[in-house]
């Protein structure tokens, strides 16, 4: 795509230079013809573009008991979706993910891993999964990595790095005996390189 938007830019700004060249009167000595513009380098326009996002998300999963010293989380969480800029924090619609966790009761230790899925206001999607590992309450730090898209997003590739940072926890009991773990935090998207092939 950017290749193409480059050929046209080139074609564009040609058109004009043939359409002004005429025939110099006799009398008047000939001008040295018009040297073409610079081209931007290719290797340039397709460069990836790096970026850092984040999310402000409630979070749901179902805890299961796996072992003596172990549980598992599975749910989901999501939220409005922002991208930083210069000028501040910009909304670019919402994000939805899954997540795996599992939790050593004894360190608290955790190890997730998802899948999420980026709505724009377009309507355009994009898809990524995630892993990350860290500490129940304080949050986990892992990989990003973007698996295509809709849209404007088709064909779309990068990856960066991902964090979990949990801001409320609360635990609640079903009256089927499962436990809920309700939470809101934030998932922050750091050094994105984004491509489209």
């Amino acid at each position: 795509m950017k290749r193409l938007l480059l050929a046209a830019f080139l074609l564009l700004s040609a058109v004009p230079l043939h359409a002004q060249q005429q025939p110099a009167p006799p009398q008047a000595p000939q001008a040295a013809p018009a040297q073409p513009p610079a081209q931007p380098s290719a290797q340039a326009t397709d460069d990836p573009q790096t970026f850092n996002a984040f999310a402000v998300v409630v979070a749901s999963a179902t805890v299961v008991r796996s072992g003596e010293k172990q549980v598992v989380l599975a749910g989901s969480l999501s939220g409005p979706f922002f991208v930083e800029t210069s000028e501040g924090p910009q909304h670019g619609g919402a994000v939805t993910c899954t997540v795996s966790a599992r939790i050593d009761i004894a360190n608290r230790r955790q190890i997730a891993s998802g899948a999420c899925t980026f709505n724009a206001h377009d309507g355009a999607t994009a898809f990524g999964n995630w892993e990350c590992e860290g500490y129940e309450l304080v949050g986990c730090r892992g990989a990003f990595k973007l698996a295509g898209g809709t849209g404007r997003f088709e064909g779309i590739s990068g990856d960066g790095r991902l964090l979990w940072r949990p801001t409320a926890q609360e635990l609640t009991r079903q009256l089927d005996g499962s436990t809920v773990d309700n939470a809101t935090g934030l998932l922050l998207w750091r050094d994105m390189k984004l491509a489209k092939n």
